[in-house]
């Protein structure tokens, strides 16, 4: 019988030292980890190196299944940005609803809270707005998008890289942030606009 920690309402971890990242076999067993911990209400996702799948994306195809999954969870902090935002906006959907329709919402609680490093582009924005208050939302939505030669989901592997000058950088991308990207300037997959950047802009359910 698994243990559970049900004192332990609010989950936060930092990477590791620089240069050491969780391995996959972690990343595989993360969802499990938090099945022992049923009063969870708040967590923050750490950033991972390019190379792996972000946790973000874990938590969203576990919830996906199964929208009960941590039922008291009400905010969710990022550092990455979903590979994915249909994906992402569809489970908010999925678990506000269901919590929408349960017959104790002490039981099932909504996601209220998300908080990104930058609030990705407004049309994302309105789309996880419409989800959060438990509405259907728009299954295509138009944002701006590199024309050239865009980024490759994650885990995204070193040689796939597009060369500076022809895209905006990652996380512009994964934002849809593209305008005002200010990549050429940058060493890597963050420009400039990110760097000492704090995770401060944060979106709240109508």
């Amino acid at each position: 019988m698994e243990p559970k920690f049900n004192h332990i309402t609010d989950l936060s971890f930092d990477n590791p030292r620089r240069g050491c990242q969780p391995h996959d076999a972690v990343l595989d067993r993360f969802c499990d980890f938090l099945t022992i911990l049923p009063s969870l209400q708040k967590v923050a996702f750490p950033p991972v190196t390019f190379e792996l799948i972000p946790y973000i994306d874990l938590l969203t195809e576990r919830m996906a299944k199964d929208p009960t999954f941590c039922p008291q969870l009400e905010e969710i902090s990022n550092r990455d940005y979903p590979s994915c935002w249909d994906r992402f906006i569809q489970m908010i959907y999925l678990r506000n609803i269901s919590a929408l329709l349960s017959v104790d919402s002490r039981h099932l609680r909504r996601i209220q809270v998300l908080r990104f490093w930058r609030l990705p582009h407004s049309s994302i924005v309105a789309q996880l707005t419409t989800a959060m208050s438990g509405k259907y939302p728009s299954s295509c939505f138009q944002t701006p998008a590199c024309a050239e030669v865009c980024w490759p989901h994650r885990p995204l592997l070193k040689y796939a890289r597009p060369r500076k000058g022809t895209t905006p950088c990652f996380m512009c991308h994964n934002a849809r942030l593209e305008t005002g990207c200010l990549y050429q300037r940058s060493r890597d997959h963050y420009c400039d606009r990110w760097i000492g950047s704090a995770l401060v802009e944060t979106l709240l359910a109508p």
